[in-house]
């Protein structure tokens, strides 16, 4: 036969297919198959594309069937001829069964037929029968055949694998050289060791049910569902197979290839089954015979044919074939081969669940273990040699069989539970720690690159079984019990090596020789990364299981954020906590982790930058547990910065995240709402002591113990170091030291930073090293943010710290490092002196203090030296002139002292000095040392007293004087023009804020020489470059507060100053591509200022205790927070207590209004100059001078607004009559009247009053006034204003700084009473103020720890769960982020500089925190009202208050919506309701009129509904994340009502009131047109009765109302009784005059309701200081002037001056916007005034006035107009809101038929129309209502309301006989009436009047 046929394997599989089973037929035609095939892949063809005849599950399931055939054939003849031998589904033994044996020699070629194994005759032994079958027959090659081709839909897994498993035991100890060897197959790909488990086993696993509880899994594999079918399905398909066989028989027809049609079958049928469960081959169970008891004619063909010769196999064989059958397999590779073939059967097994998918798994993990220890732990055979590798590769095939084995069996919790019941886990331990132990005695021996491959992987296998076995584990704990279990399993661990077998493992492997350093870095890795994991894991379960216990909730997804807060706290679930070092802890994380850090102490590890790197990450990633030696890892760190450049970034982001992080409960402040406790972070003994903290480590070792790790940052700070060292560990330390405990930072300061200061110092004196600077500059920048508190600043004195910084003071480079110090340590021994002595001896005190002394002798040389820079280039007589303080000394010579004078320095001191140019050093020492003086004076009054009598005070004024004739008098550069002036502002600060301390006579002094200077326009046009900076300077100055008290310094955050070095961070080491450096704690350390968190989430950092101090220094400003400090149940710094100051901060007031008036009044004189002018370029530079004088003043100005002060007369000044050219007159000074008018504008939209407004409309009253740029200031002004804004408002959250003024206030408030209140209720007092204290001592939000006011309330007769009640907030808004404070200006922006300012982005995505509005109940239920600034809605809340907790009985969130920054009216109704037997709280909530859905809120418990004192809690006092988290609101008025009474009706009458007057019972002209929303629209109101008001609507709601709280006096709380009967001779007299004489003081007029009782007064308990405020904007302005109607004679006077029409339709829509403005002004606004004005000849009634009076009755524009083009919008959806602007226009269409024509387009519909004004008019109301408005019944109810149709149908009638000039207009507009009248509620009837 011609070899190489492409049809052979599939004839010799058709023929063996057919061969009779069992029969040497079959078999040897199996053997010509195996051989070609074999051939075939040893030629590189693919052994699946071979297979294309049939399927490949086929031929793999016949070929395994055969195999196993043979093999029960020969043990079946071995046991009977030669002695028993173990069944073949045995178990493997772990041992060899007989001595090894030599191979059977092959049979030679000229015998006809080899020798049968079967036969009597055969001599061998049993042993060497099965060999000889195995190693040299047929069984070899199907092996072979199974692992080219897989196991994939084999149907007889489980018994091959228990085949394979015994047969592996058979010839495991035999081993000989073949005669004619097998050649082997070409080595397939292998999968390489580390991704052999799948990752499943390393993500977190769900709770997997019973294993009997599914037989099949939905998801099963194609191998599983191929046995289904087989036997279901395909089953009559092989009952037809073998009928037809039979036929085949028995039929004597002759042919070729008989019964061809049975292999289509067979491949046609891809799942056929070979044999069931249930089939048993006859010859199992029959006895075995040879091939002498059979005849020849047995063995013959039964489909032979007398006819034509049967086939032979041997007539196919070639000498390929022969030598393929007549080779033998070696043992080592058969069993390799063995192994390979389990591995695929892992693979391929079924995906049942539990033990039944998962039988081979468990037997190979049996199987492999058993023969890893038989290898491992015996001696080797005698003939091996001792660097053989067959022993190594045959462990590691079996480590690759047992990791594919647990990779199936760890997903299921049972079998997991069953291995650990075998001792798994122990024999794993045991194998690897033999390999350690054996590879360390014998490191020296020399192997080869094969063997180190082997044991390099073999070593991983282990170890990576070892990790992924605990992982598994780990995650199937889903209770504490089982969590103890695995704790049971790891403490093996534990003691294998100490706690070190995983390190010891990891170096082992290093350190194998001959090894590709690529593959054994990423085993390394890998090992690295499942380490991490597992310690996430443990600390992730930790919290999951413990909190799980200790929570009532059924889920715990809100919990998530709470649980991962507390991860690194430490439970003896995991084990015990040690003392030791963690290799021999007992803790399962510190284990771990203590492996980590061992590895960085490693010389051939850490020499890998990758794998440094890796350990790095994975420590920063995974955190710590809080028992963990900060000592040990801190010293671990160290070592390897010192030995290794480029990874210092990462190391120190490492101690950032674990030592001062998860480590860090003894170093730094406790988060006061952390409520998981902790055993090592707060033992329970000390929970109430927090002066008494030990180490975290053991008990009895003190807190000291722990600062230990301190000493290392002296090795990080030395000189000799690299430079990325030092500038890495500097920024560290300022990032971490400021957030420290106070005695950690004093530990800190003076045992690390102090020692390097002085040695960084000296070295920069006497080499001027740039380490050395760098390290000087840093310690000072350090000292200048720590040196806060008295105890440091003492203790840094003492050490002679003071001295050596004064020493650096006169350095340039170190001047304001040094003047931050100096200032914060003349404040701290101030208060030392104050705090000291309580008499008046601390002021002379104050001379004797270095510190002071230093300032001003600093000042006065840097103040003589500035004297001698500038003398040169003044002229002597003029250099005296202003050097002369005579005047001032005069002047200031009435302040009294307290101190003896001291000498002063005179002029004759500076005539000698030396004449130079400008330095520039000097310049920026001056600016230092004066800044600091000018900060010390705004800190401290005692310092501004002490100031005055210093002689640099009077050489002050001589220093302005001569900066300003130098600013005035010479061009300077940009740099030192802005430093002359940084100069001039620091000096002017100073004489400034010493103004209390003189009597006002500084200021006075000061303002005179600055106006003498500036205000002449003689002197201030010589140097107008700088003007804008110099007036941006003055500001400044004006807004700069001194404190009343001493204040410290608000401390900015230290920057690491410039080093020359190569960044950690940019070396290719840290910039690896592996993992990024930004875990998980990156984002909240890499900012210096970072943004806190939402409410609720704490990082896995605890990111709140490093910022808590900020919490504590707003906190220690309360009278309560004082007292708490006392008490031990709040853990307070130690610092705050004896160092009661609080911080200075710029509350944006305009504090010294002088200069404002100063820099106005110059750019006055800059106008009445520009204006004199006649020459032009004099005039454009003026104008370029003025423009940017006034854009600064913009800029400036906007954000100090005052408040408490009354504004200063910036306006009147502008708008004066003498300067008023400008704005009056035509002139081509455009660009400095629009810049003027943007500064009025500027100041008018922050507050205007009615004198300035007059002043404004004054200006129309000019001959040729410009009216477009007036009439755009006017119109911006009217536009932007906010309607119907309050009168008086409350701002929250309140003032927690100020408190002195409420106390005062409430005791004046108390005397003013003439007797007690019969209804304050000081029971309800007492259990409010001891629930204040109890929630702020236990970090507790809630309204009582929030609010900001409160008063308690009995007697009323009233209980709010009796019947229920009802509130009504008036005038309430809300701003989602805080307004631009003056602190976010910087002091340094100019004209010449603009400084960078941070994007307001990432504060707008800031999520806000809820903000209390106000509650209402007792002790037993609180009912609160939220408000989430984020997102305007409210959240309510259902709250039992106990002392301590605040229980949260039911809450509803998300509950209606506001829109930001407008004024609202809500009601809330609340009653009581029953709901499937059970109390509920339905609370149903109106904004703005419209009814939202009603809230249920259960109730668990009893409900209280007796008279009880009730508390009323209003407004917000901002959170432990401060004031600005939570937002800012306003409000006018809250009011209570005895029963919830508010209806739809009701709460929409009060919203269209003015919020003032929300509490009357009617308002004359109710505005709706501000409340109407799409929502409101949408909703079934009945608009036909809300326009018909009667007072009697209102009157019960206004009778039952019980409280009301009005921002104009927010220190009071109305309550009013219910309404008495009169006395008649049928009742009895009145119950008690009370309610008459119960108040003197008069409540506001809008407070008493008419018709109720004179309101018995409460006082409000405030927890701080009211923000209290009066709207001082345009609308009242206006209504003081006349209203509205002062602003139709401004239209009046636009129409005489002959305006155009853009120009007149801006006029009148100034009108009709203001009338929005303010209800007040509404109701005032009479139209008909506007007929008349309309009917004016100059009078232009065209397109623009069309457009601006629709536009001023609809919601949104429904007409454009630019210039000639007119647009119509088609196809707006705008809402009819003043129906009455229509009546208007109706009236006056006469007004409209001019004659004119215009032309216009309807937007989006495309139609074009011409005609007068008058159809025009008609044209835009149709669109009103056109047919698919969504609003059109609404608007024609708004015109039918006002009788439009009949307006309409009057000027139809008298239209003919007015129009004579164009009919066609006419008959369009009678067009245009018939369709509106069309579109009517009744058209017949309009249409007939037509007619």
């Amino acid at each position: 036969m011609a070899d190489g046929e492409p049809d052979a394997l599939k004839l010799y599989w058709e023929h063996f297919f057919k061969a009779e089973t069992g029969t040497y037929e079959k078999t040897t035609w199996l053997d010509l198959f195996l051989a070609e095939f074999i051939v075939r892949i040893n030629e590189g063809a693919d052994p699946k594309e071979l297979i294309k005849f049939c399927p490949v599950s086929g031929v793999v399931t016949l070929v395994g069937c055969e195999l196993l055939c043979g093999i029960h054939r020969v043990t079946s003849s071995i046991s009977a001829h030669c002695g028993p031998v173990p069944a073949p589904d045995n178990t493997c033994s772990g041992r060899a069964l007989s001595p090894p044996l030599h191979d059977i020699e092959p049979l030679p070629k000229s015998e006809a037929k080899p020798l049968s194994l079967f036969t009597r005759n055969n001599a061998q032994s049993s042993q060497d029968i099965l060999r000889k079958y195995l190693l040299g027959g047929v069984a070899w090659k199907c092996l072979v055949l199974l692992k080219a081709l897989g196991v994939e839909g084999l149907s007889c897994c489980r018994q091959l694998s228990s085949v394979l498993i015994w047969l592996y035991g058979e010839l495991s100890g035999a081993d000989g050289a073949p005669g004619t060897r097998a050649p082997p197959p070409p080595p397939a790909a292998r999968t390489p060791i580390h991704q052999l488990f799948s990752d499943k086993i390393w993500s977190k696993q769900k709770s997997t049910g019973s294993p009997n509880s599914k037989t099949n899994s939905a998801a099963s594999s194609e191998k599983g569902s191929f046995v289904v079918r087989s036997r279901h399905t395909h089953q009559a398909k092989f009952d037809s197979l073998e009928r037809k066989r039979k036929a085949a028989k028995s039929s004597e027809i002759s042919s070729e290839s008989p019964d061809n049609e049975d292999l289509q079958v067979l491949n046609r049928s891809l799942a056929i089954k070979v044999c069931g469960p249930s089939d048993d081959f006859g010859y199992f169970n029959s006895t075995v015979r040879s091939s002498n008891d059979y005849g020849e004619s047995f063995f013959s063909d039964p489909y032979h044919s007398p006819r034509k010769a049967k086939p032979k196999a041997d007539d196919y064989i070639n000498e390929k074939h022969k030598e393929i059958i007549n080779s033998e397999m070696t043992t080592f590779e058969f069993t390799l081969t063995i192994i390979d073939l389990l591995q695929e059967l892992c693979k391929a097994e079924s995906s049942l669940s539990g033990a039944e998918g998962s039988q081979i798994s468990v037997q190979c993990i049996s199987f492999s273990l058993r023969n890893m220890c038989s290898l491992q732990f015996s001696s080797p055979p005698v003939h091996a040699r001792p660097n053989d590798t067959r022993l190594a590769h045959t462990k590691l095939a079996l480590t690759e069989l047992l990791i594919v084995s647990l990779d199936k069996v760890l997903v299921h919790a049972d079998l997991c539970t069953k291995l650990i019941n075998n001792g798994t886990m122990p024999m794993l331990l045991r194998i690897l720690e033999d390999v350690i132990s054996k590879c360390n005695k014998n490191r020296a021996k020399d192997i080869d690159k094969t063997e180190s491959d082997n044991l390099l992987k073999f070593v991983f296998g282990i170890a990576y079984s070892v990790t992924a076995f605990f992982h598994c584990l780990l995650m199937q704990c889903r209770s504490a019990s089982k969590l103890r279990e695995f704790t049971e399993q790891f403490k093996l661990y534990g003691e294998c090596l100490k706690g070190g077998l995983l390190k010891e493992c990891m170096e082992l492997i290093i350190r194998i020789p001959e090894t590709e350093e690529g593959e054994t870095i990423i085993l390394v890795k890998k090992l690295i990364e499942s380490i991490g994991k597992l310690i996430s894991g443990m600390k992730r379960v930790r919290s999951e299981v413990l909190h799980s216990g200790a929570c009532s909730r059924a889920r715990h997804k809100a919990c998530r954020q709470r649980v991962a807060a507390g991860m690194h706290h430490h439970h003896d679930i995991l084990g015990d906590a040690g003392s030791d070092l963690p290799l021999s802890s007992a803790c399962c994380v510190s284990v771990l982790y203590g492996t980590l850090t061992s590895l960085l102490t490693d010389e051939e590890i850490t020499a890998k930058s990758s794998l440094r790197n890796k350990i790095l990450r994975v420590m920063l990633n995974s955190g710590v547990c809080c028992c963990f030696s900060p000592g040990f890892l801190m010293e671990s760190i160290v070592r390897l910065m010192l030995t290794h450049n480029g990874v210092a970034t990462l190391c120190l982001q490492l101690l950032e995240h674990t030592v001062y992080g998860d480590l860090g409960a003894s170093i730094l402040y406790p988060k006061i709402t952390d409520q998981l406790p902790c055993s090592i972070c707060e033992p329970k003994g000390e929970r109430r002591d927090p002066n008494n903290k030990y180490c975290p480590l053991t008990a009895t070792v003190e807190r000291k113990s722990v600062w230990s790790f301190l000493i290392h940052y002296n090795s990080l700070l030395q000189l000799d170091n690299h430079n990325s060292v030092l500038h890495a560990t500097v920024g560290h330390l300022l990032r971490v030291t400021p957030r420290c405990r106070p005695e950690m930072k004093a530990e800190l300061l003076f045992s690390v930073i102090y020692p390097t200061f002085i040695v960084s110092k000296h070295r920069y004196i006497m080499r001027l090293e740039e380490a050395a600077h760098f390290l000087t500059l840093s310690c000072l920048n350090i000292f200048a943010s720590l040196l806060n508190t008295v105890s440091f600043a003492e203790q840094f004195i003492q050490k002679g710290g003071l001295s050596y910084v004064l020493e650096l003071v006169s350095l340039p480079q170190f001047a304001r490092q040094c003047c931050a110090i100096l200032e914060i340590t003349i404040i701290v021994e101030i208060f030392k002196l104050m705090r000291d002595d309580c008499g008046s001896t601390y002021f002379r005190e104050m001379s004797t203090l270095s510190s002071v002394q230093m300032l001003f002798k600093s000042l006065a040389e840097i103040t003589e030296k500035c004297f001698n820079v500038y003398k040169p280039n003044i002229p002597v007589g003029k250099f005296e002139e202003l050097c002369d303080v005579s005047d001032e000394r005069e002047a200031l010579r009435v302040v009294p002292s307290r101190r003896s004078p001291c000498p002063r320095t005179t002029l004759s001191d500076y005539k000698d000095g030396p004449s130079q140019m400008p330095d520039d050093d000097v310049l920026k020492n001056a600016v230092t040392f004066w800044k600091t003086c000018a900060s010390l004076c705004l800190y401290s009054p005692m310092f501004r007293e002490y100031v005055v009598s210093e002689p640099v005070f009077l050489d002050s004024y001589g220093l302005l004087k001569v900066l300003l004739h130098q600013l005035c008098n010479r061009d300077y550069a940009v740099t030192e023009m802005r430093t002359l002036i940084k100069i001039m502002e620091a000096v002017l600060t100073v004489q400034f804020a010493v103004s209390d301390v003189t009597a006002g006579k500084s200021k006075e002094l000061s303002c005179s020489i600055v106006r003498s200077v500036l205000v002449p326009p003689a002197a201030v046009l010589e140097g107008g470059g700088g003007l804008r900076a110099l007036g941006e300077a003055l500001i400044r100055v004006a807004t700069a507060e001194p404190s009343m008290h001493h204040v410290m310094p608000k401390l900015a955050h230290a920057k690491v100053p410039p080093l020359a070095c190569e960044s950690g961070s940019s070396t290719p080491e840290c910039s690896s591509s592996d993992e990024s450096t930004c875990g998980p704690y990156a984002s909240e350390h890499s900012d210096p200022n970072p943004a806190r968190p939402d409410d609720g989430y704490e990082a896995d950092v605890e990111l709140g205790k490093l910022d808590i101090i900020e919490t504590f220094k707003s906190r220690r400003l309360s009278p309560t927070m004082s007292a708490l400090t006392a008490n031990p149940g709040l853990q307070s710094p130690p610092d705050a207590a004896p160092l009661e100051c609080a911080e200075y901060t710029k509350n944006g007031d305009m504090a010294h209004p002088e200069l404002c008036i100063i820099v106005v009044d110059i750019l006055t004189q800059l106008i009445d100059k520009l204006m004199g002018s006649k020459c032009s370029e004099e005039g454009a530079g003026l104008e370029r001078v003025g423009a940017a004088l006034c854009r600064a003043c913009c800029a400036r100005l906007c954000g100090a607004a005052p408040r408490p002060r009354p504004a200063p007369p910036l306006l009147l000044r502008l708008l004066a009559p003498a300067h008023a050219a400008l704005l009056t007159t035509h002139h081509p000074y455009r660009e400095l009247q629009r810049s003027v008018l943007e500064l009025i504008y500027a100041l008018a939209s922050q507050s205007i009053s009615a004198p300035e407004l007059a002043a404004f409309l004054k200006l129309f009253t000019a001959e040729k006034p410009p009216l477009t740029p007036l009439l755009s200031t006017l119109q911006k002004l009217f536009y932007n204003a906010t309607c119907n804004t309050p009168d008086c408002i409350l701002t929250f959250p309140i003032d927690m700084n100020n408190k002195e003024g409420v106390q005062s206030l409430t005791q004046e408030l108390k005397q003013l009473v003439l007797h007690d209140a019969t209804s304050q209720s000081q029971l309800a007092e007492s259990c409010a103020h001891s629930l204040h204290v109890s929630h702020l001592r236990a970090g507790v939000t809630s309204c009582w720890s929030r609010g900001a006011a409160r008063c308690g309330v009995e007697g009323a007769g009233w209980a709010p769960w009796l019947a229920g009640f009802a509130l009504l907030l008036s005038g309430l808004t809300y701003r989602p982020h805080a307004s631009k404070d003056i602190n976010d200006i910087h002091d340094d922006s100019s004209d010449v500089e603009s400084p960078k300012r941070k994007s307001p982005t990432k504060e707008a995505t800031k999520p806000s925190e809820l903000s209390h509005v106000v509650s209402i109940g007792h002790d037993s239920l609180m009912f609160e009202l939220w408000l989430d600034t984020g997102t305007g809605t409210f959240t309510l809340r259902l709250c039992r208050p106990e002392p301590g907790c605040n229980r949260v009985l039911s809450e509803a969130r998300g509950v209606g919506q506001l829109a930001p920054r407008r004024w609202h009216c809500v009601g809330l109704n609340v009653a009581e309701t029953l709901r499937q037997r059970r109390v509920h709280v339905q609370v149903t909530v109106f904004i703005d009129g419209y009814e939202c859905d009603p809230v249920s809120l259960p109730i668990q418990g009893i409900l209280v509904r007796k008279i009880t004192p009730t508390s009323v809690v209003l407004g917000d006092a901002g959170g432990a994340r401060g004031a600005g988290a939570c937002g800012a609101w306003d409000v006018c008025g809250v009011h209570v009502y005895r029963a919830p009474l508010l209806s739809a009706r009701r709460a929409l009458l009060r919203a269209a009131a003015p919020p003032d007057l929300a509490a009357q019972v009617q308002c004359d002209a109710p505005n709706f047109a501000p409340v109407l929303s799409p929502n409101l629209l949408d909703s079934n109101v009945d608009w036909e009765q809300m326009f018909n008001v009667s007072p009697s609507d209102m009157r019960e709601l206004t009778d039952s109302l019980l409280l009301s709280f009005s921002a104009s006096s927010p220190h009071v709380i109305n309550l009013y009784h219910q309404n008495a009967a009169l006395p008649t001779v049928f009742s009895g007299r009145v119950a008690s005059a009370s309610s008459v004489t119960s108040s003197v003081s008069a409540p506001p007029p809008h407070a008493s309701p008419a018709g109720a009782p004179i309101p018995e007064t409460l006082l409000t308990t405030w927890t701080g200081t009211p923000l209290s405020s009066r709207h001082k904007g345009v609308a009242p302005a206006l209504y003081l002037l006349g209203g509205p109607d002062l602003l139709l004679y401004l239209y009046a006077r636009v129409i005489e001056l002959g305006g155009t029409a853009w120009e007149q339709g801006a006029a009148l829509g100034a009108v009709l916007r203001a009338a929005r403005l303010d209800g007040r002004l509404y109701g005032a606004l009479r139209l008909d005034m506007l007929l008349a004005l309309l009917a004016a000849p100059r009078c232009i009634v065209g397109p623009h006035l069309l457009e601006v009076i629709l536009n001023e009755a609809c919601s949104s524009p429904i007409m454009s107009v630019n210039g000639d083009n007119i647009i119509l919008m088609g196809r707006t959806d705008a809402v009819l809101l003043e129906p009455s602007l229509l009546v208007l226009l109706l009236k006056a269409w006469r007004h409209l038929e001019t004659g004119q024509e215009y032309n216009w387009e309807v937007e989006q519909g495309g139609a074009v129309g011409r005609g007068s004004g008058f159809a025009l008019l008609l044209s835009a109301m149709l669109l009103l209502l056109r047919d698919h408005h969504p609003r059109r019944h609404f608007n024609l109810l708004q015109m039918n309301r006002l009788d439009l149709m009949d307006y309409l149908l009057l000027a139809l009638k008298v239209l003919p006989l007015n129009i004579d000039h164009n009919k066609s207009s006419g008959d369009e507009c009678v067009v245009y009436m018939e369709r509106l009248f069309e579109s009517c509620s009744s058209p017949l009837k309009y249409l007939d009047i037509i007619k």
